[in-house]
Formats: C-alpha cells, sequence, structure tokens
C-alpha cells in the first residue's frame, strides 16, 4: 500500500492521458461530436500532466547536482 500512496502522482497522471487518449480515439472512430467543453478539460489536463513531467521542471532538477560537482562543491546538500 505504501508504494501506491508513494507514486500517486504518477499513477493519476497514467489515468489522465490514457482516459483522454481513449476519449479522442473513440471520437475519431465513431461519428460522434465531442463536447467543446470536454474537449478543452481533457486538452488542459493532458497538457498539464505532460508538462509536469516532460518540462522544464524536470531538466532543472537533474541539472542542479551536475552544476554543484562541476563547480567544485563536494557537499551536495539538497
Amino acid at each position: 500500500m505504501q508504494h501506491i500512496s508513494d507514486n500517486i502522482k504518477a499513477i493519476l497522471s497514467i489515468i489522465v492521458v490514457v482516459m483522454s487518449i481513449a476519449y479522442f480515439y473513440m471520437c475519431s472512430l465513431r461519428d460522434i461530436k465531442p463536447d467543446p467543453q470536454i474537449l478543452i478539460a481533457m486538452v488542459g489536463a493532458m497538457s498539464g500532466c505532460l508538462g509536469y513531467y516532460f518540462g522544464a521542471s524536470s531538466k532543472s532538477n537533474d541539472a542542479q547536482p551536475t552544476a554543484k560537482t562541476e563547480s567544485g562543491d563536494i557537499n551536495l546538500k539538497k
């Protein structure tokens, strides 16, 4: 149970992205006119999830230990 609570953000993001793709897929296969409000909400939620994981914040977290190492700071304190 601890493993699930540690990864709840990742699990929710995967659910949002999979459900968004499923909604787009169902609207494109069948002749269903998508509701504009749902479409905007899905695109916003999916871009928020993808932006969180692949955005600039993930790159800056990875860059800090490298910058400290290159600057000669041996104590890598966070």
